[in-house]
């Protein structure tokens, strides 16, 4: 079955064929997101265009672009570095305003003290500010009246520039919609959405002689003994490990384990250490000024993403370990594939300092 798509949801397809469009279908079907860009991913309407020209006809229905740049864009604007130096000032006011609103309300007014008061102070009239026991506060109508005026030089340059603003604020919430859902080739979307791939592994044509890869299938049962040394009067196996390729298409939290499918020899079931996996399969935020927090990094166990795994063969499994002197990380996250058969692969998680 397909990803997110119900059984319902499949009764009520079947029911209301044919379709001659992706509109027609949309409007007969009433799908949601999530449907939707399962069933483009999976080649459900290749038939009306090209996967990739689908997706974008989609895409352009769900990023909400806008249909005229005003104040209330200024945020949105900013955080996508739209906002041009000359209007730094006006940066510095919207941030200023929208901080005041938050952090100073008092009864009918706003507290103006402390950097508050650094920044008023130096470019708006102290003379508006009224003692209110022991703090300054100036007034929600004279404050509005200050701000509405020190953002003319905005609202001016937002109607010269409107047709130019709108194109890149618009084109800016697609990408980024499209980075949210249709991120990856035609394989990874087959991934997300069928659980396999229909066409060629992405990783098929990697270049397993200079990354030091292996089938798993030519591995041998039970891991060759590299060297031994003594501690405590024990025999301690120094594993001889290697590596393996692939992408995920399962994961058990209660065990550590993941399932790898690789190149050539389906599907693998790979084992970690409980911290490692739980380091790995976290998913990494990052705090914003408002409070919020934005996802940076989805856990590496996610299905779809592509591994490099360095470790040995051992009861129908895959463990993951590397030495003191083994030269390799356990685990690589492969970020870009090159038709040369190179890829970009790091070992860190995002936010975390190199060694």
């Amino acid at each position: 079955m397909l990803n997110g798509i119900s059984g319902e949801i499949i009764q009520t397809i079947i029911e209301n064929r044919p379709y001659d469009s992706l509109q027609d279908f949309q409007e007969k079907v009433k799908a949601n997101k999530r449907v939707m860009i399962s069933l483009i991913k999976s080649g459900a309407f290749d038939q009306f265009d090209t996967r990739e020209n689908i997706m974008r006809e989609y895409i352009w229905t769900q990023c909400e672009p806008k249909k005229r740049i005003t104040l209330q864009n200024f945020n949105g604007l900013m955080e996508r570095n739209l906002i041009p130096e000359q209007l730094s000032f006006e940066k510095r006011l919207f941030v200023f305003n929208k901080a005041l609103k938050k952090h100073c309300k008092y009864e009918n007014g706003f507290v103006i003290a402390n950097n508050f008061y650094d920044f008023y102070a130096k470019f708006f009239d102290t003379d508006l500010l009224q003692p209110q026991g022991e703090v300054l506060v100036i007034s929600e109508s004279d404050w509005k009246k200050l701000y509405t005026k020190g953002m003319d030089k905005a609202r001016d340059y937002f109607k010269a520039n409107q047709e130019e603003l709108l194109s890149a604020l618009n084109n800016s919430l697609f990408q980024e919609t499209w980075d949210k859902y249709a991120e990856g080739t035609m394989a990874d979307w087959e991934m997300d959405s069928l659980g396999f791939y229909y066409h060629d592994h992405p990783l098929k044509n990697i270049d397993s002689l200079g990354y030091g890869i292996s089938e798993y299938d030519s591995l041998p049962s039970d891991p060759i003994v590299d060297y031994t040394f003594k501690r405590n009067g024990f025999e301690i196996p120094i594993f001889k490990t290697t590596r393996i390729c692939g992408t995920v298409v399962a994961k058990d939290d209660s065990k550590s384990c993941i399932s790898l499918l690789t190149p050539r020899s389906g599907v693998v079931t790979v084992k970690m250490n409980r911290d490692y996996y739980a380091r790995l399969n976290r998913q990494m935020s990052e705090v914003q000024i408002d409070g919020t927090k934005k996802v940076r990094e989805k856990g590496w166990f996610t299905r779809g993403t592509k591994l490099l795994v360095n470790g040995f063969r051992r009861s129908g499994m895959f463990f993951l370990k590397s030495y003191k002197k083994t030269n390799s990380h356990q685990c690589y996250k492969i970020t870009q594939i090159d038709k040369n058969g190179s890829v970009n692969m790091t070992w860190q998680r995002w936010g975390e300092d190199e060694e």
